[in-house]
């Protein structure tokens, strides 16, 4: 008779209290649970095909296996033993799981064929990290990647944050783990100690303007911009390429200080503050340093693993030095996903997926992240049809848990464990879930306990904030409970980063439970598709269902690209079909448009734009119901037109004609002053008739096709005088948006992007107390013009608190003619100065009158017009 072997159990691997059962052929499932009790233990797992009926997993004392052995039905016993996950092999900073970053990676954005400048001190060579498309050093002006920074290398620190490889079962992960960087070194050593300047950030992105990049990273922190380095910034803007740059780490513990550095402290530059984690208080706080007030934009997280210059790694990267190629990296993923937006629209599809958070002058508008809502095609999630909890007793999950994360035994009770992996190593589990729309008081309650070294961490996310950031040793498990939303989606990551080297404890994280509660009104219902508020989201070309007698059933559908979309059904009864906006307004319908008893809508939608179609049994009547398939024909591909040139002349007492062209379009809309008064045309020149003589209009036209529109630039023009006094009536305007002035200014002051609705304005310098900055140019205005004027926006942006004020004032031939108080950021608009004839010169002049040290201590101007008839 052959032996019977107990297997594994010096193995330093081993699972205590969990083994595989082989049972001899023919025992059933019924017989071996009954076995495995008669002995203390439990049944935890079965395997799936018959082939392996025979095999159990059993939790039971370890001191009772070789009892269990012993039983005449029972052929051998193997202890389970633990090994590495694959998933384990790299490290994804807790960053990443805040950050929300895995929605995109699972969607299939992992950063692939997005280029990036990264203007730091250099990148060396390493084997986690790309190979960079180019490199330049602007102050040995050679192409030397040479990372020249002391220490780890601060560069190659950010490049790999950005864009350590990811699945190359090697060191890290970054953020954009496929994209491409561009090395730009701007600083040099001094006493050991890497500096940068002015002149060198200018060109360093002078240099980046000249690439084909579709971001730039600007890890520096100035104390004082100037115009150089605003135009600078400007020709990044231009080419529809943004640009992160570090608010610094020059901050103070009061936040409400304005402490960003530049270029971060320009309009259009998005500053990044820092953020971290901190440790048994779930809490994500301010880093004390980083910088703070009113010009941070985002918060975004600091303590992340990267790449050093001597071809390793470091735990934990810090500052704003880190957060921003953090943000550079999310930025990466929303670039790929949305390739065609330019640099405006870029930074506003990142502010779309900020959590708000804190004051503004803390973390800017928020948290950084990478929400579902922010992705092309949202997936949908399961909705829970009532309270479920999963307390791991067995491997059939009650939710859609997945991931490196492993049954296993803690203190007698079967749990959920975090996998052995080594030092630098990190692993994760997630699961999603929609709470119903009915659901009253909804919540999710995580049972967790840590047992492990003191920088070994465990972090429960709950759509990216934490729940749960234990380390050490928990004696006791632990429950922590948050509320949810009725109708809300959740996306719960598990993340155990293990930082310290050796083992200490068990080495392990534990979770005993995960529950989410609440109690329904009756009146929502759990199935997606049942009611307007818990639609079926379609997120490709066709999503199905099934509509219940006399009912209705709801899709949801958001439009990738504008164009003319076909909206049909399947089903074996006759069906109707309407399409609904989000206050269910029904905008077209059809009953039997594609044959056979079903409909067909054809309807032309805008990229991003969301519509409910809903379908149910012609004239609700009984017996039309069952599965029906909703199929949508997209858009076909194309581009809006190209930006329409626009002319208006020909003017007489009571017409202006205007003349216009944009390259793919099919009709124009027509605007004077801001009201549309034509649409639709397919005319190339319109006159229009019926104004008032001697006055000024403002035009601009829309191009229009299937795939999107474009807007003009506004042009004025100005009807002539019925009274014909032998002077044609002028308008002279500089809105600023281009470098070709039509006045003549002289004086210090300098074109920047801080326009009053438009881009571009006039701003004055920083005066030192006491003193002024000054503009001026000179018009000449005909003798024989009755009326003359001055017209200008202006914004006075300095405390309208402390007094004396400043103030600007306007002057016409050395005649103060006007004075605007200091008011903060709010503009003054349509400023009007009466004019003489003859030569004008009209000065523009800051004066400061206070130390008050608060907003830009500058003025500004925009849109000055002259005109005379």
């Amino acid at each position: 008779m052959r032996k019977k072997e107990l297997r594994n159990t010096e193995c330093s691997k081993k699972i205590p209290q969990r083994y595989i059962v082989n049972f001899i052929d023919g025992v059933s499932e019924k017989e071996q649970d009954k076995i495995v009790k008669q002995f203390g233990g439990k049944v935890l797992k079965k395997f799936r095909t018959p082939a392996f009926d025979r095999f159990a997993v059993v939790h039971i004392d370890d001191e009772q296996v070789e009892q269990l052995l012993s039983h005449k039905l029972v052929e051998s016993i193997d202890q389970e033993v633990q090994g590495r996950a694959p998933s384990s092999t790299e490290k994804e900073g807790w960053g990443i799981q805040v950050a929300m970053a895995r929605n995109f990676w699972e969607a299939g954005y992992t950063g692939a064929g997005v280029k990036i400048a990264v203007i730091d001190t250099g990148i060396n060579p390493h084997e986690d990290l790309p190979n960079l498309l180019g490199a330049w050093n602007v102050v040995t002006d050679s192409p030397d990647r040479t990372d020249i920074s002391p220490g780890d290398g601060h560069g190659t620190c950010s490049a790999g944050v950005i864009a350590a490889r990811g699945n190359n079962n090697r060191g890290i992960k970054g953020v954009a783990y496929e994209a491409e960087l561009y090395s730009i070194c701007c600083y040099f050593v001094r006493d050991n100690e890497a500096y940068t300047n002015t002149s060198n950030v200018v060109e360093a992105l002078e240099y980046a303007a000249t690439l084909d990049i579709d971001l730039v990273l600007c890890n520096v922190q100035l104390s004082t911009g100037g115009s150089a380095l605003q135009a600078a910034c400007d020709a990044l803007e231009a080419k529809g390429v943004p640009i992160l740059a570090a608010a610094g780490n020059f901050g103070d513990l009061d936040p409400n200080k304005d402490t960003v550095s530049y270029p971060g402290r320009f309009d259009k530059v998005i500053a990044v503050g820092s953020v971290e984690l901190g440790q048994s208080t779930e809490q994500l706080d301010r880093v004390n340093d980083s910088g703070s007030g009113p010009y941070l934009d985002i918060a975004s997280y600091t303590g992340q693993p990267a790449t050093t210059k001597t071809g390793g790694y470091t735990d934990a990267y810090y500052g704003t030095s880190c957060a921003t190629p953090f943000a550079t990296g999310v930025m990466a993923l929303i670039k790929q996903a949305y390739p065609s937006l330019n640099a405006q629209q870029l930074r506003d599809k990142l502010y779309q997926g900020v959590t708000p958070y804190g004051t503004q002058n803390e973390y800017g508008r928020g948290l950084i992240g990478l929400p579902i809502s922010l992705l092309p095609s949202p997936p949908t999630y399961p909705v829970l049809l009532s309270s479920t909890m999963e307390d791991f007793s067995d491997s059939s999950f009650n939710f859609n848990l997945t991931g490196d994360f492993i049954l296993g035994t803690d203190q007698g009770r079967t749990v959920l464990r975090t996998p052995p992996i080594d030092h630098f190593k990190s692993a994760s589990s997630k699961m999603t879930f929609q709470v119903p729309t009915n659901a009253i008081n909804p919540e999710i309650s995580i049972t967790t306990r840590v047992d492990s070294g003191s920088y070994d961490t465990l972090v429960v996310l709950i759509n990216g904030i934490p729940l749960v950031a234990h380390y050490g040793i928990d004696t006791n498990y632990i429950t922590k409970t948050k509320s949810l939303q009725p109708g809300g989606k959740y996306r719960v990551d598990l993340y155990w980063e293990k930082s310290m080297e050796g083992a200490k404890g068990l080495d392990a994280a534990f979770i005993d439970s995960i529950a989410v509660t609440f109690t329904t009104n009756g009146s929502g219902g759990g199935t997606p598709g049942d009611t307007f508020t818990n639609p079926i989201v379609v997120s490709g070309t066709n999503a199905s269902g099934t509509l219940q007698d006399t009912k209705d059933l709801y899709f949801k559908y958001t439009a990738p690209n504008t164009g003319s979309y076909t909206f049909t059904t399947t089903a074996s009864f006759d069906s109707y079909m309407q399409i609904l906006d989000s206050s269910q307004n029904i905008l077209a319908q059809d009953d039997d448009g594609a044959g056979s008893s079903q409909p067909k809508i054809t309807y032309a939608l805008s990229a991003g734009q969301v519509v409910y179609v809903k379908v149910y049994g012609y004239n609700h009547g009984a017996g039309k119901y069952g599965s029906i398939t909703l199929n949508i024909t997209p858009a076909s591909s194309g581009s809006a037109p190209g930006t329409p040139n626009l002319t208006v002349g020909s003017p007489t007492a009571s017409s202006l004609t205007l003349n216009f062209f944009a390259s793919g379009a099919a009709s124009y809309d027509i605007y004077r002053n801001g009201v549309r008064i034509v649409a639709g045309t397919t005319q190339t020149s319109y006159q229009d008739t019926g104004l008032s003589a001697n006055t000024t209009y403002s035009y601009f036209v829309i191009g229009i096709n299937s795939y999107g529109t474009t807007t003009s630039t506004s042009v004025y023009g100005t009807t002539l005088s019925s009274g014909g006094g032998g002077v044609t009536p002028t308008t002279i305007l500089e809105d600023f948006e281009d470098a070709n002035m039509n006045f003549n200014f002289s004086g210090d002051w300098t074109r920047v992007t801080r326009g009053y609705q438009s881009t571009y304005a006039f701003i004055s310098t920083v005066p030192a107390v006491g003193a002024s900055s000054s503009t001026q140019f000179t018009v000449s205005v005909p003798a024989g013009a009755t009326t003359a004027q001055l017209k200008f926006n202006a914004r006075c942006d300095s405390s309208k608190n402390t007094t004396p004020l400043c103030d600007l004032q306007v002057f016409v031939n050395g005649s103060l003619k006007l004075t605007l108080p200091a008011n903060a950021t709010t503009w003054y608009v349509d400023q009007v100065v009466a004019l003489g004839t003859g030569d004008q010169t009209i000065k523009f002049q800051w004066n400061r009158n206070n130390n008050n040290t608060s907003f830009l201590r500058q003025a500004i101007i925009d849109s000055v017009e002259v005109k005379w008839s």
